[in-house]
């Protein structure tokens, strides 16, 4: 499970990672008492795994499977933490894609210049480029800049009442939706590695609203499926 949720990793830092959690979890060895035979074995097992090349093809395909999956996933979370009530909080560096483990990783200093590199370009980009560029984190950076753009001028909006908004139909569990003090809705996908064909509709309360992310109007009932057809979450606001 580290390896699936840090991948790609060196095997210095799993073999770090993996003694400061068998020391802490302190079931067979720990910090103030080291078993240097489990030690060991632990220590093996792992340089073993890293040097297995049939394993690693294997990781690396299980983890390809479901990639743009957890990348709609990050942008997702991303989207409710920024609009949802309450104060949006981003731990320092995980403006773009963060696969740290645990002290030792937590540990390492941020790369602000490469930060600032990577927002100066966003701040230039359309949705679709940094749609493309996911895997630098890019995506996660531009929609949070995005986003705190649109709050900076819009401060009330996100100061107001918040309501659920539900998709009907089949498959309406796939769309969480909310709006707040009627002038916003966020609306993200669920579950995107088993995205059924038909994604569900959405009832948008009265007037058009224009996608922060895509610049597109819509109104009326939408299609979520084409909602998500340029980049994967969306903002509607009425100005």
């Amino acid at each position: 499970q580290s390896l699936v949720g840090a991948w790609p990793i060196s095997a210095e830092r799993i073999l770090a990672y993996m003694e400061k959690a068998s020391c802490e979890a302190k079931q067979h060895t720990d910090w103030n008492h080291r078993n240097p035979q489990y030690d060991q074995a632990l220590k093996e097992f792992v340089t073993n795994a890293m040097d297995d090349p049939e394993f690693i093809r294997d990781l690396e395909s299980f983890v390809a499977s479901f990639a743009d999956a957890a990348h709609i996933n990050v942008l997702a979370q991303t989207l409710i933490k920024l609009t949802a009530p309450g104060v949006p909080d981003i731990y320092q560096g995980n403006e773009i894609n963060d696969l740290s483990l645990v002290d030792p990783d937590n540990r390492r200093p941020v790369d602000f210049d490469m930060r600032k590199r990577l927002l100066a370009e966003a701040m230039k980009m359309h949705a679709d480029e940094s749609w493309k560029r996911r895997d630098e984190g890019m995506a996660k950076l531009w929609l949070i800049q995005k986003i705190l753009a649109y709050r900076a001028r819009h401060e009330t909006v996100f100061a107001g009442n918040y309501a659920p908004l539900l998709a009907g139909g089949k498959n309406a569990e796939y769309i969480v939706a909310f709006v707040r003090d009627g002038k916003a809705i966020t609306i993200v996908p669920r579950f995107m590695r088993t995205r059924p064909d038909a994604m569900p509709a959405l009832l948008l309360p009265r007037g058009m609203w224009r996608n922060v992310f895509t610049e597109e109007i819509f109104l009326g009932e939408i299609s979520t499926a084409k909602l998500f057809r340029t980049f994967p979450v969306a903002l509607l606001v009425q100005e």
